[in-house]
């Protein structure tokens, strides 16, 4: 079977880790990259130009590079009949933060208060919405940690709004203190958790973030969390995701899912191949299609 790993750096350890299993199982794997792709479309035909023809699926691996760009990429692939793993709605959604937690909170799935604001008129009313500073800041999009900021007054606040870009606005959310620094990341391949693990916040932030210093430890988790994380995969839309989930000392929250999920923390430690779970399940995507 052909298998291209669509991404803009071939050298990341989620794609090399995934070729090195695909060609292990038999599977001629391979990197395609990103920005030498291009599309054309005319009347009921749709084709692209420096793209393997050959090509059964496409597992994209954009991460903190995805863009309008990519997502129309990956929308023409479908349309040529190309199977993707994970899909452009899928991978659109994720990828609007606000988006993502407008979804989870109508399927009755449960997330921390959140703002999307884009200006300071009638700010004093989100933030008490909000329960008060601190709260947590975001950008619209984005992964890995980045872009994401502890607000403990209102100066803080009004800084960063100054430097809002025209169109855009930034996500207020409510600061969950009694998490302790710590997340559960749940790696969910087609509707089953693959496996998990906990992450504590380095000594000094709030974002337990692997890339950002934080560490992963391989843990259990209980039926609650794996529905709720199973069904948040779902209604995203995504076949593969990343759930992060924190808890206080009543409830769990869903705070980010992740169309791209890294997966070298979460090898390390669980000990399992998440890399060839995810190549056979490009195959069984693409023998069952037939």
């Amino acid at each position: 079977m052909n298998i291209g790993i669509l991404t803009f750096d071939s050298t990341l350890y989620t794609v090399k880790r995934l070729i090195e299993e695909g060609r292990i199982l038999g599977h001629n794997t391979y990197s395609i990259n990103t920005w030498n792709c291009q599309s054309f479309a005319r009347t009921n035909h749709a084709k692209m130009y420096n793209f393997p023809e050959d090509t059964d699926i496409v597992i994209p691996r954009v991460g903190t590079a995805l863009t309008p760009y990519t997502v129309s990429l990956l929308r023409h692939m479908e349309d040529m009949g190309i199977k993707v793993l994970n899909n452009a709605m899928g991978v659109q959604n994720a990828k609007d933060k606000f988006l993502t937690m407008q979804l989870l909170s109508k399927a009755g799935i449960s997330v921390p208060k959140t703002a999307l604001i884009g200006g300071t008129k009638g700010l004093g009313r989100i933030i008490n919405d909000l329960g008060g500073f601190p709260v947590v800041g975001k950008p619209l999009t984005g992964s890995q940690g980045n872009g994401i900021f502890l607000l403990k007054r209102k100066w803080q606040l009004w800084k960063n709004l100054n430097h809002i870009p025209f169109g855009k606005g930034i996500i207020l959310q409510e600061y969950i203190k009694d998490s302790g620094g710590e997340d559960i990341r749940v790696f969910v391949i087609d509707g089953k958790v693959a496996s998990a693990m906990v992450r504590k916040a380095r000594d000094g932030d709030f974002r337990s973030n692997v890339h950002l210093g934080g560490e992963g430890k391989a843990i259990e988790i209980d039926s609650e969390t794996e529905e709720m994380a199973i069904k948040s995969a779902r209604v995203i839309g995504l076949t593969i995701a990343g759930i992060d989930i924190i808890k206080d000392n009543k409830n769990k929250y869903i705070i980010e899912v992740n169309a791209s999920p890294g997966f070298q923390e979460l090898e390390k430690a669980t000990g399992k191949n998440i890399a060839m779970e995810i190549i056979n399940h490009a195959v069984y995507m693409v023998n069952n299609a037939k």
